[in-house]
C-alpha cells in the first residue's frame, strides 16, 4: 500500500507548471477590442490537453456551478433579444460565464491532481505583477514613480500598483507560516496586512484580510463556536469591528492621505456611519431595486445605456452629496449604474438573471460552509478566498467572474471535496453521498 508521504511525492509536475503559467499569465492582456488575459488563453489551451469532461463529473459542485453559468448565459441571449441590444455589447457579456467556465474547469483540473499548485500560481501571479504591474489598471499613474513617496501623494496608486502583486505574495507568507505549525503567526500576520491595507486606504482588501483572520483563528484551531454562541459572539464582533472602523476614519482624517477614499469621506455627513461610507462606494445598490422594478422580466439588457441619466440622477438625490456634481455638468447618457455581479445580472438580464445568481449563490454557501473542515496548510488562502468571493458577488462588476471566479472557486471546489473525503460526517447524509464521488 503507498502511504500518503509517497502520493505526495508521486505527484505529477504538470499541474504546477500550468498553475504557473495561469498565475504569470494574468499579469499580461491584450487589447482586441476587449481585454483578454494570457491566463484565459493558457486555460483554454490547457482544456485541450485535459480530459476535463472526465475531472469535473467527480465535482458535483463545479457542475452546480456551470448550471448557474449555463442559466446566465441563457438570460443574457434571451433580455439581449427582447432589448435588441448590440452585438457587441451582447457577446462581451456573453463573454464572461463562458471564458469564467473555462477558467473554472482548468483550475479544478489541475488543482485536483496537486492541490499545492496553487502555491506556484500565487508565486508566479505576484513576481510578474510585481515586475509588470497589473493591466486592468492600463496607464493609470504611469506618471508616478514606484515607492513611498507617490503611496502617500495618491493612495490609489498603492492599490493600483502594488496591492495586485502584495496579495497573492502575503497569502503565500500565510501558507507557509501554517503549514509549519505556526497557526497563531498566520493569523497574525494576516491581521498586519489587514492593518496595512486600511492605513494605506484599500479598505476592501483590508476588511477581507480582517475576515480572513477570524476565521483562520476559530478554523485553523478547531474553535467552531457552537449554535448557541453565535449570537452573542456576532453581537460582540459588531462593537469590536466598529471600533476598527472608527480608529480607520481617525487615522484617515488625521494623516490626510490623498486619494479617492479620502476625499469620499468629507463628503459624507457622517462618515462614522459604516453604512453612509457603503452606499457611497457603492452607491449603485440606492437604484438597482428601482431598475429591476421597472424591468422585472427580461431586464434592460447588457451594458443597459441609462437614458436621460434617470438612475443616475436617482443615485445623486439618493446620496444627498456633492460627489457626482459632475453628471449635471456633463449630460451625456451612461450605463446603468451597477457594480455588482448579482445586481448587474438582475438589472440587465431580468428574472431568469436573478434566479442564475441564486442558484451560484447557493453553490458558494455549500463549500464556505465545508471550511471549517479543511485540515490543509492551504487553509489561509481558502479564508481569504471565500470572503473575497461573498464580496466579489455583492459588491463587484461582472467581470470578476471571469478575472477572480476561476481560482477562487476551483481551489474552494476541490479543497471543500477533500475535506468532505476525509471527514464524511461533517453535512448531511445526501450531500456526503454526492461529494464522496469527488477523487481527489
Amino acid at each position: 500500500m503507498i502511504s500518503q508521504s509517497s502520493k505526495r511525492q508521486c505527484a505529477p509536475q504538470w499541474p504546477f507548471v500550468f498553475m504557473a503559467l495561469y498565475g504569470a499569465g494574468w499579469a499580461i492582456a491584450i487589447d482586441v477590442g476587449v481585454r483578454v488575459y494570457v491566463a484565459e488563453v493558457v486555460a483554454l489551451l490547457g482544456l485541450v490537453y485535459l480530459r476535463w469532461w472526465v475531472t469535473i463529473q467527480r465535482y458535483p459542485q463545479s457542475l452546480s456551478v456551470l448550471g448557474a453559468y449555463a442559466l446566465w448565459a441563457l438570460a443574457i441571449v434571451l433580455s439581449d433579444l427582447v432589448n435588441g441590444t448590440a452585438l457587441f455589447d451582447s457577446l462581451r457579456n456573453l463573454a464572461t460565464p463562458i471564458i469564467g467556465a473555462i477558467g473554472l474547469i482548468f483550475v479544478i483540473c489541475s488543482l485536483s491532481k496537486a492541490p499545492n499548485a496553487l502555491v506556484a500560481f500565487l508565486v508566479s501571479m505576484g513576481v510578474m505583477k510585481a515586475i509588470l504591474g497589473e493591466p486592468s489598471y492600463g496607464d493609470s499613474f504611469s506618471n508616478l514613480t514606484f515607492g513611498l513617496e507617490s503611496i502617500i501623494l495618491n493612495t490609489n496608486f498603492f492599490k493600483v500598483r502594488f496591492e495586485p502583486f502584495i496579495t497573492p505574495l502575503a497569502l503565500i507568507i500565510g501558507i507557509f507560516l501554517f503549514g509549519r505549525g505556526m497557526r497563531r503567526a498566520s493569523v497574525i500576520w494576516l491581521f498586519l496586512v489587514a492593518a496595512t491595507y486600511f492605513s494605506v486606504d484599500a479598505r476592501s482588501s483590508g476588511l477581507s484580510f480582517l475576515l480572513s483572520s477570524v476565521l483562520l483563528y476559530f478554523f485553523g484551531f478547531g474553535r467552531i463556536p457552537r449554535t448557541r454562541n453565535l449570537i452573542a459572539g456576532a453581537f460582540l464582533s459588531l462593537f469590536i469591528f466598529y471600533g476598527f472602523y472608527f480608529l480607520y476614519i481617525n487615522y484617515t482624517f488625521n494623516t490626510a492621505l490623498g486619494g479617492h477614499n479620502y476625499s469620499q469621506l468629507l463628503q459624507l455627513q457622517n462618515p462614522y456611519n459604516p453604512f453612509s461610507l457603503l452606499f457611497a462606494g457603492r452607491s449603485d445598490w440606492l437604484v438597482i431595486p428601482q431598475a429591476v422594478a421597472e424591468r422585472p422580466f427580461f431586464g434592460w439588457g447588457s451594458w443597459a445605456i441609462d437614458e436621460g441619466n434617470h438612475f443616475n440622477f436617482l443615485r445623486i438625490d439618493a446620496l444627498g452629496v456633492e460627489s457626482y456634481a459632475s453628471l449635471v455638468s456633463d449630460p451625456t447618457e451612461k450605463y446603468i449604474p451597477v457594480h455588482s455581479v448579482v445586481g448587474s445580472t438582475w438589472v440587465w438580464s431580468g428574472a431568469i438573471g436573478i434566479l442564475s445568481m441564486l442558484w451560484l449563490a447557493k453553490s458558494i454557501v455549500m463549500m464556505l460552509s465545508v471550511i471549517p473542515a479543511i485540515r490543509s496548510h492551504l487553509l489561509p488562502a481558502v479564508c481569504y478566498f471565500g470572503v473575497m468571493l461573498i464580496w466579489h458577488f455583492m459588491f463587484s462588476p461582472p467581470q470578476s467572474v471571469r478575472l477572480f471566479f476561476p481560482y477562487a472557486l476551483g481551489a474552494l471546489i476541490v479543497m471543500s471535496a477533500q475535506a468532505l473525503k476525509q471527514q464524511p460526517q461533517f453535512l448531511p447524509k445526501d450531500t456526503v453521498t454526492m461529494s464522496n464521488r469527488a477523487d481527489i
